[in-house]
């Protein structure tokens, strides 16, 4: 294999440069393409005759229309039939490309990173992100990608200008009644990104008071100031205008944060704090288990135990907790970033669906967020990201590997401590939790301060 491109969720790269350079792109959409047409397993697609299908989607962001373009040229000449989506949230993608029998879906989107980024996401015929192995398959078959080796005379890319349409009118299907979301009062934050065209509207819909905020669609600011990635931003607005809840989406609206009337941000943690209950109580969270992950706060399992219920942790990724939960058949898992999924409703982590399934909950119980997210207690946890040049081995860094033990030694048994470098970004992260504040926030600085002088950007 000549090189490795993709990471904990997907490829990211800065625009125009490396593996999304016009000419590397070409022959990335070359390989798929050809990998689809000869291997069609591999990529998740279906068995059997005829053209494949593939559907395309993306965020917001400037390099989109045009990196989306290359590709579903390059997918045509081996043979592809390829639809364009347009803009759309990557569950959207996913639940369009699934429901219409397309054997592969490609979502062009950096995600939560700044605007000069962009990816690609690779979903199955099913909705669902596609395992390693078939990302190892892509990064082979690059090697034989120089040039197109499929049909010579493609057909026209389509497009789907109602799907944005459809995927809302889908979302709106899942809170049947007359205006499910009736006097709550709502702040949104589309974060400039695929959420921009569809979150007022649909809430809207659905009975709710609804403040628009950074929907205008604008690539050039995705993730700016704006968004999960600045959750405090909605909070304080919250609380200044005196609302129920608000709402933050990242740049490709497949996870969400959400704030309190007092403006306290709540995380994917809280999310399964509340439903978990709420769906054991409804009938809907079978073998009594939740699918957590190593980032989950230690309070979920105390606050799960209570209730009979067992958490369960998976490695870091939405990918991963997903096949956690289908090992352990169980239906709701998701991460402290806010991807949470619900099966069987859905293939993948959805931003606003998570929002509709919370904030039914918080209607139909008459129950302010706040005081539903207080029923569990939360343990100090620090966590430190350190910009790193190179990603070695953290155990063959003596200064690192001591901070570390150090840090084990100090919490004991009585906390946790995770350091693991970031699959999207140049990044090390070190989450540190226990029960005395003062004591974690000082072993994660510890920690982090040998990683950013042994590795850290100058």
């Amino acid at each position: 294999m000549s090189e490795t491109l993709f990471g904990t969720d997907g490829i990211r790269e800065i625009a125009g440069h490396g593996i999304l350079a016009p000419d590397r792109a070409a022959r990335l959409g070359a390989a798929i393409g050809r990998l689809l047409r000869e291997r069609p397993a591999v990529l998740g697609a279906k068995i059997g005759p005829g053209r494949r299908r593939v559907f395309l989607g993306r965020d917001t962001r400037v390099s989109g229309a045009a990196l989306s373009s290359l590709l579903a040229g390059a997918l045509a000449m081996e043979g592809a039939d390829v639809t364009d989506l347009g803009i759309l949230p990557t569950p959207g993608i996913a639940r369009i490309a699934a429901s219409l029998g397309a054997d592969l879906a490609i979502v062009i989107s950096a995600s939560h990173n700044p605007p000069e980024f962009n990816g690609l996401k690779l979903l199955s015929c099913r909705g669902t992100k596609l395992p390693t192995t078939a990302e190892h398959a892509v990064e082979e078959a690059l090697d034989d990608a120089a040039h197109p080796s499929g049909p010579t005379d493609p057909g026209p890319v389509g497009v789907r200008p109602n799907a944005a349409r459809e995927y809302a009118d889908w979302l709106r299907e899942r809170l049947p009644g007359k205006a499910p979301l009736a006097g709550l009062r709502l702040a949104i934050d589309a974060g400039e990104g695929a959420a921009s065209d569809i979150a007022e509207g649909l809430f809207s819909s659905l009975g709710a008071d609804v403040l628009s905020l950074s929907a205008a669609g604008r690539g050039a600011e995705i993730n700016v100031g704006t968004g999960a990635l600045h959750p405090e931003r909605v909070a304080r607005i919250v609380a200044e205008r005196g609302l129920d809840a608000g709402i933050a989406f990242d740049g490709d609206a497949d996870r969400a944060l959400f704030a309190d009337a007092r403006g306290t941000v709540r995380d994917g943690d809280d999310v399964l704090a509340i439903l978990a209950p709420d769906r054991l109580e409804t009938g809907r969270l079978p073998n009594r288990v939740v699918v957590g992950t190593t980032m989950s706060n230690q309070g979920l399992d105390a606050h799960f135990r209570r209730l009979g219920i067992r958490l369960e942790r998976a490695p870091v990724g939405d990918r991963w907790v997903f096949e956690w939960m289908t090992k352990a058949g169980a239906s709701l898992g998701g991460e402290p970033s806010g991807h949470i999924v619900f099966l069987p409703e859905h293939s993948t982590g959805d931003g606003i669906f998570t929002a509709l399934m919370l904030l039914e909950a918080v209607a139909r119980r008459k129950k302010p967020l706040a005081e539903l997210a207080d029923a569990w207690t939360r343990y100090p946890q620090a966590l430190i990201a350190v910009a790193v040049v190179e990603k070695p081995d953290l155990d063959g860094i003596p200064a690192v590997r001591s901070a570390i033990e150090a840090a084990k030694a100090a919490l004991a048994d009585r906390g946790r401590l995770v350091v693991r470098y970031s699959g999207t970004e140049p990044l090390a992260r070190v989450m540190v939790e226990g029960e005395d504040r003062a004591r974690v926030e000082a072993l994660a600085k510890s920690i982090a301060e040998a990683i950013r002088v042994e590795i850290g950007t100058p």
